[in-house]
């Protein structure tokens, strides 16, 4: 049991995946990355995997299924392109040669870039729920969250036909849609309880390849509107970032922070690192509105700056023995502006 979804069209195809690996008959209190606690609920979870692989930049491929039986899949694969190019010729001849390739969900994106732009073509096998209720826009999700899933994307995109339709704008309304969940699965464990959660891998396709959207933060907050001086309070902060197809999680809060390392299916190499200085030019930021305590509503922030050479607004930074966390002055004022207008 997972959760995959793969977001096509627009010429800019997503493909967003959980990490939370469930096995039937078992129940485990497991620590979640997203909170840095254990679960108090027993859950089917029993550890966290990264669920898609890219292939020379041009074909990502995503899986849901029997440990064991994607295990397998991933080394045929792997193995299968190790001397070949990845295309639609020896695509086709990869799928009609995974005898078990119907034991487990699959999803096929393989790219192609010419002087018209991005183009995709999707293939899948095993069970998936399709949605093509919006103009332009095919969401496809597999495993228990799927209804759920494509609901929260479907709405993430509410407004894509007032705006251009850029490869940033479809990461932008995908990290609504992930934040919206991590607040699901911050606020109880339900969700594990289905097997998926543990956070979310996002795979983009521009300019011709397939990328992981790297070095990216999620901040959480809480204010008093009540406060005359409505100071933003910093709940936590978690940074994410992808080496050798792993991903490091890095989760800071005020009582220290946590360091996770999630690597694929079949990656055996173990990753040590003890330094958790990072640093990113991306936040997508949840703050909890509050007045005399009493829960108002949560407003959902993005910072995005694809400017390469521009400050990052979101670093760690040491001095002797002394370790924090430094922000942009701009990031606050946008996070300030953002409140002031949702009051008004």
């Amino acid at each position: 049991m997972t959760l995959i979804s793969a977001i096509n069209d627009h010429g800019h195809p997503i493909i967003i995946s959980d990490r939370a690996i469930s096995q039937q008959g078992t129940s485990n209190s497991i620590l979640l990355p997203s909170t840095n606690e254990k679960t108090v609920r027993l859950t089917p979870v029993v550890d966290f995997n990264v669920k898609t692989i890219i292939i020379q930049e041009i074909l990502c491929i995503g899986f849901s299924g029997a440990v064991s039986v994607i295990e397998n899949l991933i080394s045929d694969i792997q193995d299968f392109f190790l001397h070949r190019l990845a295309g639609l010729e020896t695509l086709n001849e990869l799928i009609s040669t995974l005898e078990y390739a119907t034991e487990c969900s699959v999803v096929y994106m393989l790219g192609e870039h010419d002087d018209e732009g991005d183009q995709v073509l999707v293939l899948r096998t095993g069970n998936w729920l399709l949605d093509q209720s919006r103009p332009d826009l095919t969401v496809l999700s597999c495993g228990s969250g799927a209804t759920d899933w494509n609901t929260q994307l479907l709405s993430s995109f509410s407004y894509l036909d007032d705006c251009e339709v850029t490869s940033k704008f479809c990461r932008q309304r995908i990290l609504q849609a992930c934040i919206a969940f991590l607040m699901k699965e911050r606020l109880t464990a339900e969700h594990l309880l289905d097997g998926w959660g543990g956070g979310f891998d996002l795979v983009y396709y521009d300019n011709g390849k397939f990328q992981r959207l790297n070095d990216l933060a999620y901040a959480f907050y809480a204010i008093d509107i009540s406060n005359p001086d409505k100071v933003l309070t910093p709940i936590s902060i978690i940074h994410q970032k992808y080496i050798d197809g792993k991903v490091v999680i890095r989760h800071f809060e005020k009582k220290g922070f946590q360091i996770y390392i999630i690597s694929e299916f079949n990656d055996k190499v173990p990753y040590t690192e003890e330094n958790p200085d990072c640093v990113s030019r991306e936040i997508i930021s949840c703050i909890h509105l509050f007045d005399e305590k009493k829960h108002i509503k949560d407003l959902a922030v993005l910072f995005w700056d694809n400017n390469p050479e521009a400050e990052p607004v979101f670093y760690t930074k040491r001095d002797g023995k002394h370790f924090g966390l430094q922000f942009q002055k701009i990031y606050y004022d946008q996070l300030n502006e953002a409140v002031k207008n949702s009051m008004s």
